[in-house]
């Protein structure tokens, strides 16, 4: 077990005040995994990551909608996709035109489409029309 040292806040009574202290924090290393574990790992990170390349290659040659997959997000390997990677890899749509569009819909930077309210999808696909 490995200790942390980290400055935040911390409840010090009841009432809920918040003051500034140190907390430590304990850090559990996890359990080592098998060869054939880690294999199996690794193959299933990879299918992820191919299958959300898919997903943007759909989206580049517009063969997906941003309101069709917005739909989608329910699903595992849409939902767990920044909002950020989705909308740059939209044809015309780069870093910065990405983040100002965020920005004027109200997307914080990390945001994943699972995460996205009801109004924050309409409004993307308001801009994107």
């Amino acid at each position: 077990m490995m200790l942390r040292y980290a400055f935040g806040l911390h409840s010090v009574n009841s009432r809920m005040k918040m003051t500034v202290g140190l907390v430590i924090r304990r850090i559990m290393n996890p359990p080592p995994l098998t060869s054939e574990q880690r294999r199996e790992a690794l193959a299933k990170a990879a299918a992820v990551r191919k299958g959300r390349a898919e997903i943007k290659a759909d989206l580049s040659d517009r063969r997906v909608t941003i309101a069709e997959l917005l739909e989608r997000t329910d699903e595992p390997l849409v939902g767990g996709m920044k909002v950020s990677a989705v909308l740059s890899s939209l044809p015309g749509i780069g870093k910065k035109r990405t983040h100002q569009l965020m920005a004027r819909v109200g997307i914080l930077e990390n945001r994943r489409l699972r995460g996205l309210g009801y109004r924050q999808r309409e409004a993307l696909v308001k801009e994107l029309s």
